[in-house]
């Protein structure tokens, strides 16, 4: 299921269009009552699906809930709200309001001027995402799937920003 231009998440988000498809779900960009940007990621599950814990799908969107619910840092995407609704055409909708990130990825900057991004800007961006992981870390998050395409970057100032937590582990979840 997608949704649609002018659809509404849980009473307050606006969609306005896809941004972005994936292997789990589909991100859209939508405004909030007062008119921010702000990035939805949603996973649907058809009626005739059970929505269960034991779903890996389902397992992963939670786990990306938590991390981003719990750990706040200038350089990981900030976690709006979450949640669960269910809709008239597909059964259940599971949701993330996140901060909207325009973009480019790493990997989009890489694919533009391959061997031309200045060493010390690499190394800025670098020590900056270090400082990210190593309080992801000292939450008993890890990331587990950093690549260029999870690195994208406010525009206006250049800062680099990791998104995409689905396949983030922790120990408590292990017990």
């Amino acid at each position: 299921m997608t949704l649609s231009s002018g659809d509404v998440v849980d009473h307050r988000y606006v969609i306005e269009r896809e941004i972005g498809r994936g292997g789990m779900g589909v991100v859209y960009l939508a405004h909030d009552q007062d008119g921010k940007p702000i990035a939805i990621k949603t996973l649907t599950f058809p009626p005739q699906i059970d929505v269960s814990a034991r779903s890996p799908n389902y397992q992963r969107f939670i786990r990306e809930l938590d991390v981003l619910s719990r750990v706040q840092h200038t350089n990981i995407v900030r976690f709006i709200a979450g949640g669960r609704q269910p809709t008239d055409r597909t059964g259940t909708l599971l949701w993330l309001a996140q901060e909207y990130i325009p973009g480019p990825t790493l990997y989009q900057q890489i694919a533009a001027a391959p061997g031309r991004i200045p060493v010390a800007k690499v190394v800025r961006w670098m020590c900056q995402l270090f400082d990210a992981l190593g309080v992801l870390h000292a939450s008993d998050f890890q990331h587990r799937d950093l690549k260029p395409g999870n690195i994208i970057f406010l525009t206006e100032d250049d800062v680099p920003k990791l998104i995409d937590f689905g396949v983030a582990s922790s120990k408590q979840w292990r017990r």
